[in-house]
């Protein structure tokens, strides 16, 4: 993924009884722990790293091998506490950002949208490139439109025909 994508949300589903997480992300220059508990997202948990863990996690993995991941959860509250971890996931970064935008219609805002690349914590913006919103579009009469069409017609008398 890019450096510059900024955020990467961490989605898992806990074991039974976990309440408390450990985050471990191993790479040539990085041994990274996160201790963590469950933010609800869905029937799972979402971990959205700070700025600075993010930036420690680009800086380590830019250009360089695969980073490894892995989660362990732990029931703190048990007599004898118990754990269960995932098993090891590669997470790699590549050597350049992504430079650019991505463009998209959002049919609810009626927009052309940009996503700028790069830019923590921004939101889509509409794009120029947006359609200008069209005029309601008015009903005129029947007997004027239908005047209307007469006029057209005595202007505008058709296609040619040949006879022979």
């Amino acid at each position: 993924m890019p450096p510059n994508l900024n955020t990467m949300e961490v989605h898992f589903q806990p074991g039974g009884g976990n309440d408390v997480f450990q985050l471990t992300v191993h790479g040539s220059a990085l041994e990274l722990i996160v201790y963590l508990t469950c933010q609800p997202l869905g029937g799972g948990c979402v971990w959205d790293p700070s700025q600075s863990t993010w930036d420690i996690l680009a800086t380590a993995g830019r250009g360089d091998q695969p980073l490894s991941y892995r989660l362990r959860g732990l029931d703190h509250d048990a007599a004898a506490p118990r754990y269960g971890e995932t098993a090891p996931a590669p997470l790699q970064f590549t050597a350049d950002d992504l430079q650019g935008g991505l463009y998209y219609w959002a049919a609810g805002a009626g927009a052309v949208m940009r996503y700028d690349f790069g830019r923590r914590a921004r939101t889509p913006s509409a794009s120029s490139a947006s359609p200008r919103p069209r005029p309601a579009v008015r009903r005129l009469p029947r007997a004027v439109a239908r005047r209307q069409q007469d006029r057209g017609r005595a202007r505008h008398p058709g296609p040619a025909t040949v006879e022979a």
